[in-house]
């Protein structure tokens, strides 16, 4: 696997005997000079230069729906190599590609094809952050600029594939080059729907033309005397994205049941509504009040899902010995469960637009005190409603359903399936998943302490980062198991259409394997 543990195992223990050479007075062996592909290959512990050219910062901090998009790009590339050189395997398009032998068996021309077809997609969708792998590639000599066609060469062939992936994931309406928006002056990534929020972002809470609704909030965007108003981020997906393992009957069938009893009132709230949304508030504050560093600790582990859920298979593959050409179909549904989860997630966050705490809480409470954390320097307080602020930063989309639940359920769901099934086979129970949150790892976290982290099941860990958002205070407390439920046998599909490809059969439902 690109994404290696054995990386990770090898540079502990380096660390580690360096150390009793230490101990012992003993001058420390010189390390051997990496291979190609020990270069190319991304290692977290410690970071090495892969890991930083291709995930420089530009990209860390993206929205979730991106960063799965991101990262899918590295699953279907390492997949694409691994079953072009299996026997059986069909291609993440339903085919069978041939392949050279020799750029097979050899671990250095791999690496190569893998880290070229990855930096053309990444070129594509993501050009500027596609500056940083390309620069590092150029330094290995390796000529990311290289387009032969000529399939004889490894970087011939990795461009044939690429641009095939290139062809699809630019027509795959999540508009990525901006075409579809725009002639001139594109953006990528942007609305072309229509979509517009019925609430303006200018108008204060209490003056709503519909208070149920999801209203744009305004903020610091530099904490330097810069504020900024929120846009949807790619509405779009929800409606006209290509959900890969699910059928688009499956996908239209997942709703999300109506929170509010009338979300469209103009003006006032009902009187149902009215008794709904304090009894939510109180439960909002409730939470709020009895939060700890370990509670916040979790709560920026879980916001960012390049380090959240990205642990995760990189944990269980070095703890389980599980060996790259395994891990590769299993990182592949894990993206495509991701990936269909926030195209779900995106449908009904649109469908049902619904407003978010801090805009009720400013609607309903202005003027009166809370009892809720203020901070860390001055822990739980009286503080005025209206200047309350959730832990985490409110991402730019509506409130209902929980996202991250959706997408939380859907990846464990196919980790917790995949390693019972392929991995262990039923003969033994997923051990625990343990891990040490140091300080300065989950980006933007307050907490300066380590915190241990242990999910005895991948099942109670996609409960803990859907409890997580409840805790920091970005949704309401039945946003959450609507997203479970929503997310609920998402991974059953990714993980059922990837092992149909596996083992050399086109998928009933993969539209994409009749286009291209």
């Amino acid at each position: 696997m690109w994404l290696c543990s054995k990386a990770i195992a090898r540079a502990t223990a380096i660390v580690f005997i360096a150390n009793l050479h230490l101990i012992a007075g003993q001058q420390i062996p010189e390390e051997p000079t990496p291979s190609l592909a020990d270069t190319l290959t991304l290692s977290i512990n410690p970071p090495n230069e892969a890991l930083n050219a291709f995930f420089p910062p530009s990209i860390l901090n993206v929205q979730t729906p991106l960063a799965i998009r991101y990262a899918l790009f590295f699953a279907v590339v390492q997949y694409e190599l691994f079953a072009a050189c299996d026997a059986t395997a069909l291609s993440f398009f339903g085919r069978k590609d041939s392949i050279p032998n020799r750029f097979c068996s050899d671990r250095d021309t791999r690496s190569v094809i893998q880290a070229h077809m990855t930096y053309r997609l990444l070129d594509s969708e993501f050009p500027i952050d596609a500056k940083s792998p390309e620069q590092f590639l150029s330094r290995l000599g390796l000529n990311p600029l290289n387009r032969s066609t000529d399939t004889s060469t490894p970087l011939g062939w990795a461009n044939v594939v690429a641009n095939r992936f290139i062809q699809y994931f630019v027509t795959d309406n999540w508009n990525s080059q901006g075409d579809l928006s725009k002639t001139d002056f594109r953006q990528q990534y942007q609305d072309y729907t229509g979509y517009s929020p019925v609430n303006p972002s200018h108008v204060r809470p209490r003056d709503l033309q519909f208070p149920l609704r999801w209203q744009p909030l305004t903020g610091a965007v530099d904490r330097r005397g810069l504020f900024g108003s929120q846009v949807h981020v790619v509405p779009q997906i929800g409606v006209r994205g290509k959900p890969l393992a699910l059928s688009r009957e499956e996908f239209e069938q997942r709703q999300a049941p109506p929170l509010y009893h009338t979300p469209n009132r103009r003006r006032s709230l009902s009187r149902k509504d009215r008794v709904l949304a304090r009894n939510l508030l109180r439960k909002l504050f409730q939470r709020s009040a009895n939060l700890t560093e370990d509670k916040i600790s979790l709560g920026f582990f879980w916001e960012n899902k390049f380090i959240s859920l990205g642990i995760f298979a990189l944990y269980y593959q070095n703890l389980l010995g599980i060996s790259d050409d395994v891990m590769a179909p299993l990182f592949l549904a894990e993206m495509m469960a991701q990936h269909d989860a926030a195209l779900v997630a995106w449908k009904e966050k649109r469908r049902n637009d619904n407003v978010r705490p801090v805009t009720l809480v400013r609607r309903l409470l202005t003027g009166t005190r809370v009892h809720a954390l203020k901070g860390l320097k001055d822990g739980v307080g009286i503080v005025k409603a209206e200047e309350w602020e959730p832990v985490v930063p409110i991402q730019p989309h509506s409130e209902y359903p929980s996202a991250s639940a959706v997408i939380c359920t859907a990846s464990l769901e196919n980790l917790r399936i995949y390693l019972d099934t392929v991995v262990l086979k039923g003969n033994e129970t997923i051990p625990p998943f343990e891990f040490d949150v140091v300080p300065g790892f989950a980006p933007n976290s307050p907490i300066q302490r380590t915190t241990k982290v242990v999910f005895s099941t991948p099942e109670e860990a996609a409960r803990s980062c859907g409890e997580s958002r409840l805790d920091s205070g970005v949704h309401f407390e039945p946003s959450v198991p609507a997203g479970h439920r929503l997310g609920k046998g998402i991974g059953k599909a990714a993980f059922a259409h990837v092992m149909e490809l596996v083992q050399g059969r086109v998928p009933k439902n993969c539209e994409r394997c009749f286009d291209y």
